[in-house]
């Protein structure tokens, strides 16, 4: 409590062009900086974005705004602060984005944070699975395929992973790691994800393995299988 008041009145004062410049010039430059939280962005790439707004300059005369704005305009970092280690340490702790999903677009494939947002492009090699048919800006359609993801994650259809989500015409058609396709609506999904869960629940019980599942409804399910014509449902059961 004390150090944070200690704190907060040294802010005040130092909020003071006069005293803040008078400062300034008794403290030494900043002779150390120290960087932490940083995995996908190199530590000297952080040092070298700094330099121009630290160098020469004690941790009063540094323009850590700008400095802040330098480095959120890197692709990976979402969001920095600063503590000044008085009298001449600078510590920078760096919050990076999460990939979460791989966004193709038009022969390009972009890297898509847990919000929805396309930040980068992505190297290759990246084990996510991808989104197709929405367009990179759209990031409203992203969160809603970044959260029907996050409802499937768990279920036992799709246990072995997915590999990736298209929006279609108002569906969304999903491909298992195991290579079933699956086909929800965009509404309704709790419904449709329940009626799947017993569908499966049938479909292994008889060791049956599907090459496709349509969800037309909480009380439809249509199962196709390789060589065979498909077996529609109702309620949520082959066969009836």
């Amino acid at each position: 409590m004390r150090t944070a008041l200690l704190m907060l009145i040294a802010g005040i004062f130092l909020s003071l062009p006069w005293l803040k410049g008078m400062v300034g010039k008794a403290m030494p430059p900043i002779r150390r900086v120290e960087v932490e939280g940083c995995s996908r962005v190199e530590v000297e790439e952080v040092k070298r974005a700094l330099l121009p707004f630290l160098h020469g300059r004690s941790l009063v005369e540094a323009d850590l705004r700008r400095a802040a704005r330098s480095l959120r305009s890197h692709p990976w970092v979402r969001d920095c602060e600063f503590w000044m280690l008085f009298p001449d340490r600078l510590r920078v702790r760096i919050e990076e984005r999460r990939a979460v999903a791989l966004l193709q677009w038009r022969g390009s494939s972009f890297l898509v944070d847990e919000r929805g947002r396309t930040f980068t492009e992505a190297r290759g090699g990246e084990d996510l699975p991808w989104i197709k048919g929405v367009a990179p800006w759209d990031q409203e359609e992203v969160g809603r395929i970044l959260r029907l993801l996050a409802m499937v994650r768990h279920h036992p259809v799709f246990s072995e992973g997915i590999e990736g989500v298209e929006e279609y015409s108002g569906t969304y058609i999903l491909r298992t790691k195991a290579g079933l396709l699956v086909r929800l609506g965009s509404e309704g999904l709790q419904g449709q994800l329940w009626a799947l869960k017993r569908v499966w629940r049938i479909l292994s019980l008889r060791g049956s393995t599907p090459a496709y599942i349509l969800c037309e409804g909480p009380d439809r399910v249509v199962v196709g299988f390789k060589g065979r014509a498909p077996r529609a449902s109702g309620r949520g059961s082959p066969g009836g």
